[in-house]
């Protein structure tokens, strides 16, 4: 099963305008859950509306990340979520950014279980280098790749979630930074405690 494609949902200025923006952006790393000694290659930023339904956001070291305003983010930030919103019909109240510093950075196979229970698809977002998106079947190991540019998007339907798991895995001869903005659709109510989100593309 393919994920749908929309390629160059951002238009080449927009998608240029977003990237120069992220580059100038401090993306924090997380600490590897594999090994405490070591930093994830990727860096991570989120946003979200404050009254967005959500847990806690903590690294492997159970270090919070730092939740931002979506209300307070730059222009180009909000302008995709009022894009996503408009294309979905329903409110985008989180996008979180990961930083792919070149193609050794990855994410290995993977599904969003504190989605599980959310009706919310996942709009994967790609500005910068061209990197490839995995999906396969759980428990299957033949997988499906969609190439994903500057500006394109893959969305992952909200039942997927539980049949499916993705990954971006590393390609060496990639060369220069992508970004991949993560955004769903999270219940709205007043907020009760700390936020949480879990492994992100």
């Amino acid at each position: 099963m393919r994920l749908p494609y929309s390629q160059q949902f951002l238009s080449e200025d927009r998608a240029d305008a977003l990237f120069s923006l992220l580059e100038t952006m401090n993306f924090k790393r997380r600490v590897n859950p594999r090994n405490s000694k070591q930093f994830l290659k990727r860096g991570t930023m989120t946003y979200q509306d404050l009254n967005a339904a959500a847990g806690d956001v903590k690294t492997a070291g159970n270090e919070d990340v730092e939740l931002l305003d979506l209300a307070t983010a730059p222009e180009e930030i909000r302008y995709v979520r009022d894009r996503l919103t408009e294309w979905e019909g329903r409110p985008v109240n989180y996008i979180s950014i990961n930083r792919y510093p070149d193609g050794s950075a990855g994410i290995g196979w993977h599904n969003h279980k504190e989605d599980l229970a959310i009706n919310t698809p996942v709009f994967l977002l790609s500005v910068g280098s061209p990197r490839t998106i995995w999906i396969r079947e759980i428990g299957s190991d033949v997988a499906d790749g969609q190439l994903m540019e500057h500006g394109d998007m893959v969305t992952m339907p909200a039942a997927m979630n539980a049949t499916h798991q993705h990954a971006v895995l590393p390609e060496p001869k990639v060369v220069g930074v992508r970004y991949s903005l993560n955004c769903k659709c999270l219940e709205i109510k007043p907020i009760l405690g700390s936020f949480s989100r879990g492994v992100q593309c």
